[in-house]
């Protein structure tokens, strides 16, 4: 258990019985993400998993977030959005945000542990996504009606920027 404590996403994670239950019985934690993301996923089409990892960087997306997202990422338009999210929330694992109303949100536990894998795995590209969402969320924050919203978002990618290079 006092491993468990170490792991900066896993505690964030927790709460979810599932994944406490994982914590508490896998020999390797390193494993539990591979684990989780392909059972929560295995309904989902397997090219869009790389889609879902990208999203992974948002806090909220919508169709036009996400097409913006993975088109600058991948250099080639991206055209299932709709069915995409129609997927995920048929699977449960994306909801609109009542809170905020700011759009989609991923599951937070699997998010999180699908965030971890992508910085994990591949930090350049982690840290690409978060570059180019705040490029754009800048370049929204200069929207006089709803620039405050958008500079809060190009805020948390720069903190996440300047925290992996903590790393």
């Amino acid at each position: 258990m006092e491993e468990i404590g170490r792991i900066h996403w896993l505690k964030e994670a927790l709460g979810y019985p599932w994944l406490n239950y994982l914590a508490a019985t896998e020999e390797n934690v390193e494993q539990i993400p591979e684990k989780v993301i392909n059972v929560a996923f295995k309904d989902l089409p397997e090219d869009l998993l790389p889609v879902i990892e990208q999203l992974s960087v948002l806090r909220y997306f919508d169709e036009t977030r996400m097409q913006l997202l993975v088109n600058s990422y991948t250099n080639k338009p991206f055209t299932e959005r709709k069915e995409l999210v129609r997927k995920l929330q048929d699977l449960g694992l994306a909801r609109w945000d009542e809170e905020k109303g700011l759009g989609y949100v991923l599951d937070s536990g699997l998010r999180i542990i699908l965030e971890t894998k992508l910085r994990r795995d591949k930090p350049e590209k982690w840290q690409e996504l978060h570059r180019k969402a705040c490029e754009f969320y800048d370049d929204w924050a200069k929207d006089p009606k709803y620039g405050k919203i958008w500079e809060e978002e190009a805020k948390y990618h720069r903190e996440k920027l300047e925290e992996g290079a903590k790393c």
